[in-house]
């Protein structure tokens, strides 16, 4: 597996501090590409309408195919009603699903058919949503030359295009590459030019960014006694550049992982309940979720409550490490090695 922060499945590609496997968290990246667009009268933070928006909500927390279902009539729906944007965002609900299910014939299907409708509607930010997911998947599958191809491949098309979102992007999906790599210090410098670039041009893809930097720098510097301050730092700019709760759900998770390795239990309980209400709230269904309850509850000196959450972990790197930690932590040291 390789080490990225947005991709379904537990938050991205990547192994984390200690070695915390993220996958996920396609819909902030997603939540980004809608924001290129003007917001409307609608009460929906995607500025579509709101029956339109219940039926995606829908269709991206489902756990199951019937999530596709969903996606397939809204996308019928919006068709018929000449609404651009609908259509491209229930086209992005089989990609987030197949990345997250791993499968990569209909991974691939489904991204070229948003490919496509998003270059029909010109609607390019979900263009290259498409692209990001695609090498977000084959980094997730340990296809790494295949990433690189693509990505290379995005790169070019965002530039020939002139397109920013796009570019920032490609520039976003080199650190991940570099993450899948364990170049961990050249990930960060990808990620800061990625931040450069959306300040520069006031894109909206600051919050996914400052998450992947907070990530990126711990790996880093870890060995360091300011570390894990700095990653926090990181992820409470994440969430002071966005209003969106999903963005403030994942990078709430990601601070409690951070506290859990400085130590800082205290910090980690405070941040805990909120983390959990924010997930509750959204619907998070990440790799990141029993990781973070894993770690609350060896804070909390619950074995077997820790035992428990670990065993929930669908990544199998992820979930030995934690074993790991766990036995450490009660020093069952033999358990630990096994």
């Amino acid at each position: 597996m390789t080490n990225t922060f947005y991709t379904p499945k537990g938050l991205r590609r990547t192994v984390a501090p200690g070695r915390f496997i993220v996958r996920s968290f396609v819909v902030c990246a997603l939540l980004t590409a809608c924001a290129l667009l003007p917001l409307t009268a609608q009460n929906n933070s995607y500025g579509i309408r709101d029956d339109f928006y219940q039926l995606f909500e829908r269709a991206m927390q489902s756990t199951d195919s019937t999530g596709l279902l969903i996606a397939d009539t809204l996308y019928q729906v919006a068709d018929k009603a000449g609404d651009e944007k609908t259509k491209c965002m229930s086209a992005c609900v089989p990609v987030q699903y197949y990345v997250y299910t791993d499968e990569t014939d209909r991974m691939e299907q489904a991204v070229e058919h948003l490919k496509e409708v998003s270059h029909t509607t010109k609607l390019l930010q979900y263009y290259f949503y498409a692209y990001s997911q695609m090498v977000a998947h084959y980094l997730n599958v340990n296809r790494n030359l295949r990433a690189m191809q693509e990505a290379q491949k995005m790169r070019q098309e965002a530039f020939d295009d002139d397109f920013p979102y796009g570019i920032c992007q490609s520039i976003r999906i080199l650190g991940d590459i570099c993450n899948g790599r364990g170049d961990y210090e050249q990930a960060y410098q990808s990620y800061r030019k990625a931040l450069d670039y959306a300040l520069k041009y006031k894109l909206n893809q600051k919050p996914e960014i400052y998450a992947d930097l907070s990530v990126a720098y711990f790996r880093t510097n870890k060995s360091k006694p300011y570390a894990a301050d700095s990653a926090v730092y990181y992820c409470n700019q994440s969430i002071a550049s966005s209003k969106n709760e999903e963005v403030h759900a994942y990078a709430n998770l990601l601070k409690c992982i951070f506290y859990f390795y400085k130590k800082d239990y205290n910090a980690l309980n405070r941040c805990y309940p909120e983390a959990m209400r924010l997930v509750e709230k959204v619907g998070y269904r990440g790799n990141m979720l029993p990781i973070v309850k894993t770690v609350k509850a060896i804070a909390d000196r619950d074995e077997t409550e820790a035992y428990r959450c670990a065993e929930e972990i669908v990544n199998i790197e992820d979930r030995y490490h934690y074993l790991y930690e766990i036995g450490k932590s009660f020093h069952h040291y033999e358990q630990a090695l096994h």
